[in-house]
């Protein structure tokens, strides 16, 4: 149970990791508006 509870984190925080890696450029470039492709590129990096 307890090595299902820190893979589970790992892969949580990853995805945090990843998805702060996404949001960083897209508010530099302004794109943080267009919800869609914040979705898209938080899926296409899970979901890879």
């Amino acid at each position: 149970m307890q090595a299902l509870l820190k893979s589970s984190g790992l892969v949580l925080a990853l995805l945090a990791l990843i998805s702060l890696l996404i949001l960083l450029p897209a508010v530099q470039l302004g794109i943080i508006e267009d919800r869609r492709v914040i979705f898209l590129a938080i899926g296409y990096f899970s979901f890879s």
